[in-house]
């Protein structure tokens, strides 16, 4: 059984059709990439998928069972937690508030265990910072804030829209090895939009490629980082030039 799968929803804003016809599928333990240009419709397949936006036509399927029609406080309670882009914590909260807002819904040693097991062991800087003011983090530490609000919940699908956006590289780097400590040690799964296509094909086991709205090519990540269609699109080095130089 494949841990979730969207069959071929559609969004549409108003009359304005948002997404059109996307199949995407994530196995147990897997990090899937969205790839893409701005307005693409990356950030509303993610959000099609948490119940933020409604989706028009198609079905949204999670450990065999459709979700698409659900209220989005019962598509949490399955284990799926969204990330959106630009970071988000509740500025004006405390990291620890912020902390035990994403695990609201959860009794208060489940939470209490969650600090212990997984803030800790895998984001030991919000520990030190846990009576801090959340807007005063800096842009990385906010970062790794929603990543553990999220994962408070219990998640076990994880939803993250861009996040490298607006950090150094160095921050970007701990951010990374962060998210993948958590797929290889406590088997999460991922669904990841990011703008770096080079970064996300990497990371990933498999890549969807979107324009328009529709999903414009597919496969395996490592064989898509061979691809000159990717390699002259996203990242930016067009390989018969190169070859032709040579």
């Amino acid at each position: 059984m494949t841990l979730f799968e969207v069959k071929q929803i559609s969004v549409k804003y108003g009359s304005i059709p948002a997404l059109t016809s996307i199949s995407i599928t994530c196995g147990f333990g897997e990090i899937v990439v969205i790839l893409g240009p701005n307005g693409a419709g990356k950030s509303t397949l993610l959000k099609g998928i948490m119940g933020l936006v409604p989706v028009s036509e198609g079905e949204i399927w999670h450990k065999g069972e459709r979700i698409d029609r659900l209220p989005v406080y019962q598509i949490a309670r399955r284990g799926i937690s969204l990330v959106p882009e630009g970071r988000r914590p509740f500025s004006n909260m405390s990291v620890i508030e912020n902390l035990f807002v994403g695990g609201f819904q959860r009794p208060k040693e489940k939470i209490e265990s969650e600090l212990v097991e997984t803030v800790q062991v895998y984001f030991p800087r919000l520990m030190e910072r846990k009576k801090q003011i959340a807007g005063t983090l800096s842009g990385g530490e906010q970062q790794m804030l929603v990543i553990a609000r999220a994962l408070m919940s219990g998640a076990e699908l994880i939803l993250l829209d861009e996040p490298s956006l607006g950090l150094s590289p160095i921050m970007i780097r701990e951010i990374i090895e962060v998210v993948l400590r958590l797929n290889r040690e406590k088997k999460v799964s991922i669904i990841m939009v990011e703008q770096n296509a080079h970064l996300g094909l990497q990371l990933a086991n498999s890549a969807y490629v979107l324009e328009g709205g529709r999903i414009v090519l597919e496969g395996v990540s490592s064989e898509l980082l061979k691809s000159e269609k990717i390699i002259q699109a996203y990242i930016g080095i067009d390989t018969r030039k190169n070859k032709d130089n040579s």
